[in-house]
């Protein structure tokens, strides 16, 4: 019989939680073995063991091997690895005094990863006994330090337990809503000071929390977690920062127009459709003035006698503003006297319609022959909120 690790609370500090979030990853990949990890992994199912005891901090590469060989969510895990050490370096500063050494720096979680390399190895020795090191934190210049660190970790803490009512452990308080809205983060997220993916990271907010942002901007396109979707809004949190709506559970009420933010890129302002032959079927090509995303839709007749928007592939992207799909028409398009119509849209994501289109009527009862229509009112808004519609 295996035998069962002791158990590792949760609440006792960041690495305890870090080990119990590790143990409930394998659990939810259906509880291997260790030794059935360690095949996946390539480290020893013992160096895989001690990653999750919650004694001291795993290497960033042994954490990686492990999540990996649950399916984790690998740039998560990554993200929490560097937080933990950053937080271990805020911790032990305070024997540095005692040491004659000086304090390093803490990590900083928006660098890449170029200390990988000069990780020690997993299985590695602790760098002094763990009763030696208490005796340290006992002496008088280390006890003056330690209480102005604690002092300051403590403030940290309860400015995270003040949003405890918004989601999960280390949540921040999500603050008015007025005149904005709410979203809750899928995953592990960042918080970045302008709307670009390499803008500096401002902070990480982890997954579960709502959050309330004052409106949206434009900016880098971001795929969608959840969709798999392009995206590219990017909300704006009360607190100042950023997040893209690539990984946020929400969307901003209908009618609100975007904001500016630090680098943000303007809106779409042109569109214009064009419409081949290809084959059996048609090929849609659409080019725009500031668009990045486009989605395609068709009106088509619904077998009660009426016609509806129906959106014809899912939303594209594309860095030259140039777009195209396949679309195989229905067969009674060809019929003599009959038209269909087709639209492009420029789309902000998903659900994240713009009024930027260019519709055709198109007639195949003989050579391609398209028209160019336009649409107000009702027949606009079905037609747009199709064309960038979640597939």
């Amino acid at each position: 019989m295996a035998r069962l690790q002791n158990p590792v609370d949760p609440d006792a500090g960041p690495l305890q939680a870090f080990a119990y979030d590790l143990r409930q990853l394998r659990e939810k990949a259906g509880n291997p073995t260790y030794r059935a990890l360690a095949r996946k992994a390539g480290y020893s199912p013992a160096t895989l063991s001690e990653a999750a005891r919650g004694q001291r901090r795993p290497s960033l590469g042994v954490t990686m091997a492990y999540v990996g060989a649950c399916g984790g969510d690998l740039d998560e895990w990554r993200l929490r690895w560097h937080d933990l050490a950053a937080t271990e370096t805020v911790v032990t500063a305070g024997t540095a005094a005692d040491a004659d050494t000086e304090a390093a720096h803490p990590i900083d979680v928006a660098a890449p990863d170029k200390s990988a390399q000069a990780e020690p190895a997993a299985d590695a020795p602790a760098l002094q006994p763990p009763h030696t090191r208490w005796r340290r934190w006992m002496r008088p210049p280390v006890i003056a330090a330690a209480v102005v660190v604690v002092a300051a970790v403590t403030g940290v803490a309860l400015w995270a337990q003040r949003g405890k009512s918004d989601g999960p452990r280390g949540c921040p308080r999500s603050g008015s809503t007025a005149g904005g809205f709410t979203g809750q983060t899928y995953n592990f997220s960042r918080v970045r000071s302008a709307a670009r993916l390499s803008a500096p990271v401002v902070r990480n907010v982890p997954a579960g929390c709502t959050l309330a942002f004052t409106g949206y901007c434009l900016g880098d396109v971001v795929t969608d977690r959840t969709s798999q979707t392009p995206d590219v809004r990017w909300f704006m949190l009360s607190g100042g920062g950023v997040m893209a709506s690539g990984v946020v559970h929400g969307n901003p009420p209908p009618g609100l127009s975007p904001s500016s933010c630090p680098e943000n890129t303007a809106p779409p302002t042109a569109i214009r459709l064009t419409v081949h032959q290809a084959g059996g079927g048609l090929k849609l090509h659409a080019t725009g003035q500031g668009a990045k995303i486009v989605g395609f839709t068709s009106l088509d007749d619904t077998e009660s006698g009426g016609s509806e928007w129906q959106q014809i592939s899912s939303l594209t992207t594309s860095p030259t503003s140039t777009f195209e799909t396949s679309w195989q028409p229905r067969p009674a398009a060809a019929s003599p006297g009959q038209s269909i119509t087709v639209a492009a849209v420029a789309c902000l994501g998903g659900d994240g319609p713009t009024t930027v289109i260019d519709a055709q009527r198109i007639r195949l009862d003989g050579p391609l022959r398209t028209t160019s229509t336009s649409l107000s009112g009702k027949a606009l808004e079905a037609a747009t909120r199709a064309a960038c519609q979640y597939p």
